[in-house]
């Protein structure tokens, strides 16, 4: 089965003729304009020594070799043959926290969108591994389902926002049940053969949280399943900014008595978190230091087979068209429009 990957590129083929007639445009444009400024015998004796024939060959060798750089871009492939691949990995699930305090702006350009770029560089350094995103604050709710999709992860991350739930707050108990429904929906089948190591990585300041997290999480590693936080925020605290539809900033969220809140990341919490959930605690950073060592903590668990993927493989024959369009280029430069001239002088 003969197919182009890139087929696209295949569009700018179209240009081709379209230069070829700006090229035959300018030649003509650029004679009539020589043979106005000189007389027949002048404009004789300056173009003798040229053939356009030669001319007009090179222009085509030009042209053919640009088709066949296209023909190589559109990457043409040959031949089909199935491969099947053994996916191991584990299920991850990440839990983001997008309570208003997230928008503080201590982590730059905001909380939310630091840990919003951690989500986004450890689905790039993952391979294999069942990926599901929750969002949480007042309630929580399934953003993304348990798939090995990451650019369909990537996709739903980039929208998600304090907008993404009905109501304020950070309630842990509800983000808790959101990843264990999470698991049931998408995850792999465990029976007394197979255990699937489950992780739920939750990002969050660790502000307003209610009591009942942590007795729920040391429920939830009886099923096997691990967490891990990742503190968002710093100690010194910033102000929560409030904005309109346009992103202007209109001041900053006020308590009751009409001072401006600080927002502090709850450090303690989420380390009493990590350790009820057998995880570990880090830091998000600027360096992105956090990502790193989420990485080598699960390289460190242990990791499941799932179900194999069956792959269409093509043979690559872009190397055909660029061989040929080299050859032709190469072709193009030594012929030159010179022409020996008959016109003897005396």
């Amino acid at each position: 089965m003969f197919r182009f990957h890139s087929s696209n590129y295949l569009y700018y083929l179209m240009a081709t003729p379209l230069i070829l007639i700006l090229v035959i445009f300018s030649a003509r444009a650029y004679s009539l304009k020589i043979r106005k400024l000189f007389k027949r015998e002048i404009y004789e004796g300056l173009t003798q020594n040229v053939s356009l024939q030669k001319r007009n060959i090179k222009i085509a060798l030009e042209l053919l070799t640009l088709a066949f750089v296209i023909l190589a871009l559109a990457r043409p492939q040959l031949g089909e043959s199935t491969e099947k691949i053994k996916m191991e990995g584990f299920e991850v699930v990440f839990a983001l926290d997008v309570s208003n305090s997230m928008l503080a702006e201590d982590l730059k350009p905001s909380r939310l969108e630091v840990a919003k770029r951690t989500i986004d560089k450890l689905l790039d350094r993952m391979t294999g591994y069942k990926v599901g995103l929750i969002a949480f604050a007042g309630n929580a709710g399934l953003v993304a389902p348990l798939t090995t999709d990451y650019s369909a992860i990537k996709t739903f991350l980039e929208t998600t926002g304090t907008s993404s739930v009905s109501e304020q707050g950070t309630n842990f108990s509800t983000m808790i049940d959101a990843a264990i429904d999470a698991f049931r929906r998408g995850g792999a089948e465990s029976d007394e053969h197979t255990r699937i190591t489950r992780v739920v990585v939750v990002f969050s300041d660790g502000e307003d949280h209610e009591s009942q997290a942590i007795k729920k999480v040391k429920e939830l590693t009886k099923e096997g399943v691990r967490i891990f936080t990742v503190a968002t925020g710093t100690a010194q605290g910033a102000p929560v900014p409030i904005r309109d539809a346009y992103g202007q900033l209109q001041g900053y969220k006020k308590d009751k008595t009409n001072n401006i809140i600080m927002s502090k990341v709850n450090v303690a919490f989420l380390q009493e978190l990590s350790r009820a959930g057998q995880g570990v605690s880090y830091n998000a950073s600027f360096s992105g230091d956090e990502v790193r060592e989420l990485e080598r903590d699960f390289d460190k668990l242990e990791k499941t087979e799932f179900e194999s993927e069956s792959l269409q493989k093509y043979d690559e024959r872009f190397q055909i068209p660029l061989t040929l369009a080299f050859f032709i280029l190469v072709a193009e430069l030594l012929l030159t429009d010179y022409r020996p001239s008959k016109r003897r002088y005396t």
